[in-house]
């Protein structure tokens, strides 16, 4: 006889056994939401240092298009435990991801932070951040909001300015207008529709805004032209690590420019810049097997710069130099 009510699953915990590691299925909250994620344990004894890592606030999950898993499964090899998690409405974690901004994004990164800091085989004052892309917002975000206990930060391919959206946006459009050889009233078109943009987004109800004749989730938007990402950038204490691929939107590279050259302007000494002048947005090697979907293996100088990063001692006097790879 066949039924078509959905059934009811008990979800249990669930662990699998790796070449010197456990992983570990894991939830926990933050508000009305309930976060699954991977959290990988290494077979040395505990506590041992720990590592999050904040995925941006697309579709691709916790694995983070094969990124984050390439770098849990170094990290936990080399003996940190590294938790990694879907962001709201993405993969197992509930909630609604287009009604969700920068704000969720980072009180979801701070719950995981303090799931993470609670686990028994954890040394709570060596915990770690990676973010990506928006997850580096969110995870810096999280990291210098106060009673935060973050030993270092890695920051990849940050998606944030110090300055205001609207600055930044028109940064990038006139270098495409002369790239591209666009007229002067054409550029000015392009200007006025992004203030126009997010002029709507600002004024919009529920969050919800009619542009070019759709009615938009617009509260992102709205959040990000209204964010003081210097004032984010100025909390970050801790050791930053700022990597920046250089085959990927010039945005981007602009960003991780402008943000090292923040923290230098802020007094802050324990930061460094570099590049990676041959890989992509994703770090590492498109890999299609022809069965699951596209995912990229993570370069191994990149995983071993991290791998780096979190072991260098560091002194206040000490100013780590911009490096290119």
């Amino acid at each position: 006889k066949r039924i078509d009510a959905p059934r009811k699953f008990e979800p249990k915990e669930f662990e699998a056994k790796s070449a010197g590691y456990t992983s570990k299925e894991v939830e926990f909250k933050c508000g009305g939401a309930r976060l699954a994620g991977t959290l990988t344990i290494p077979d040395k004894a505990a506590p041992r240092p720990a590592v999050l890592l904040v995925a941006g606030s697309g579709p691709d999950g916790r694995d983070c298009m094969g990124l984050f898993h390439s770098i849990a499964d170094h990290l936990t090899k080399n003996g940190f435990c590294v938790l990694r998690y879907d962001p709201r409405g993405i993969g197992q974690s509930t909630g609604n991801p287009q009604a969700t901004g920068d704000a969720e994004h980072a009180a979801d990164c701070a719950a995981a932070l303090e799931f993470l800091s609670s686990q028994k085989e954890v040394d709570a004052g060596k915990v770690s951040v990676i973010g990506h892309l928006d997850g580096a917002y969110y995870a810096a975000m999280a990291a210098g909001a106060e009673g935060a206990n973050v030993n270092r930060i890695a920051l990849m391919s940050p998606q944030f300015f110090p300055e205001k959206l609207y600055d930044t946006k028109f940064d990038l459009l006139k270098g495409l207008a002369g790239s591209y050889g666009w007229s002067d009233e054409y550029l000015k078109t392009a200007m006025r529709s992004i203030l126009e943009t997010i002029e709507k987004a600002d004024a919009a109800k529920d969050g919800k805004a009619p542009i070019l004749g759709y009615k938009c989730f617009a509260g992102k938007v709205a959040e990000r032209a209204r964010a003081d990402s210097r004032r984010v950038i100025s909390g970050l204490d801790m050791p930053v690590l700022i990597m920046q691929s250089t085959g990927e939107d010039p945005l981007n590279i602009d960003s991780s420019a402008a943000l090292d050259e923040t923290l230098t302007l802020d007094g802050k000494k324990r930061h460094m810049l570099v590049y990676f002048s041959y890989l992509g947005t994703w770090f590492g090697s498109k890999v299609n097997d022809g069965i699951s979907r596209i995912r990229y293996s993570a370069d191994s100088t990149a995983l071993q710069s991290i791998r780096d990063w979190l072991g260098m001692d560091f002194t206040p006097e000490e100013t780590p130099k911009t490096g290119i790879n």
